[in-house]
């Protein structure tokens, strides 16, 4: 699990890291995220308010109906 004590010590800029992690290891990195950032909220008082879903705006459901309509279109493996 990541220490949130040594995460002031990284580097803010530190995309190298992440170009020369293989995806299994951002994904067990982004686990431990949101491992992290579950310990966190699960002690606030509002801690359902903060996982439930946001609502998505006018724009950002018509941009997912057009992407869906458009993965539709196309045949697998394009």
């Amino acid at each position: 699990m990541i220490d949130p004590r040594s995460l002031g010590d990284c580097e803010h800029d530190d995309v190298e890291r992440y170009r020369s992690m293989t995806p299994a290891e951002r994904l067990e990195l982004f686990v431990q995220l949101c491992e992290l950032t579950d310990s966190i909220v699960r002690g606030r008082p509002d801690a359902d308010r903060l996982r439930a879903p946001t609502p998505r705006s006018p724009e950002s459901e018509a941009l997912w109906d057009r992407l869906r309509r458009r993965e539709n279109r196309e045949p697998a493996g394009r």
